[in-house]
């Protein structure tokens, strides 16, 4: 995943071109164009000299790196959601335990508990 966008935009910097994955500070360079104005016409007068940017590369990647360490640390949520059972499903599967009187069991031998709790032991956090 490419947070160069993400990582313009916390950065307060709104006026960038980019084209393509930016992952280092020459794909910085070649591939991002500054707006610095606009035609007669509102065609966009755009600026590859980086002194226009209003950011250094640095600070991009510094920015880049938050956000991928974030992204990463949620890697667990992002299974978790695609493995856990519609929310349909769940919610006849609580009825069920609530209908047969099952959902505090001791035990936790309903099918909504378990089906849920063996998604979160698969996918643990950190």
């Amino acid at each position: 995943m490419n947070f160069i966008i993400e990582a313009l935009y916390a950065l307060n910097i709104t006026d960038i071109i980019v084209h393509g994955d930016v992952n280092t500070e020459k794909e910085f360079l070649d591939q991002c164009k500054k707006v610095v104005g606009h035609t007669s016409s509102n065609e966009a007068i755009c600026s590859s000299d980086p002194d226009d940017f209003g950011v250094t590369w640095a600070e991009v990647k510094t920015k880049m790196d938050e956000f991928r360490a974030e992204y990463d640390s949620q890697a667990y949520a992002r299974k978790r959601a695609q493995e856990y059972p519609s929310l349909a499903e769940q919610l006849d599967l609580l009825w069920h335990a609530i209908d047969t009187d099952t959902l505090d069991n001791k035990d936790y031998r309903n099918k909504f508990y378990t089906r849920l709790k063996k998604v979160k032991e698969d996918n643990p956090k950190g």
